[in-house]
């Protein structure tokens, strides 16, 4: 199964939390979330060990790497604030919408001593 599809294709929002309790209660929607973080967390480590190994061979990530990584980041990112707004939105109620773009800049630091920006210069 390809898990990082299945994250990538379905970001969670507090109206497919609020149809799972009649289907097992507030312990469904619990399940739910706790089944859709260790996705995130998988993709990521996966990410970070593949950034791994093209550090092991050079000491700067070629340009290449960089926009892999900011295509994954970008996704990555994406899935894992539908889920946190879809969080929130369940248990206190809807917070308006959500950006469609990054206005600030996020950088992400890996394990190999690598760091990836989405929004370089700023």
């Amino acid at each position: 199964m390809d898990r990082r599809h299945a994250a990538r294709e379905c970001c969670l929002q507090g109206d497919d939390l609020r149809a799972v309790p009649g289907k097992g209660g507030a312990g469904a929607v619990d399940k739910l979330v706790r089944n859709h973080r260790p996705q995130l967390s998988e993709w990521y480590d996966a990410l970070d060990h593949s950034l791994e190994s093209v550090v092991q061979a050079a000491p700067d990530l070629p340009e290449w790497a960089v926009s892999v990584a900011k295509g994954e980041l970008l996704d990555w990112h994406r899935t894992r604030e539908y889920l946190t707004s879809a969080v929130l939105d369940y248990h206190h109620g809807d917070t308006g919408s959500r950006p469609e773009t990054v206005f600030g800049n996020l950088r992400y630091h890996f394990s190999a001593g690598a760091s990836v920006e989405l929004v370089p210069g700023l």
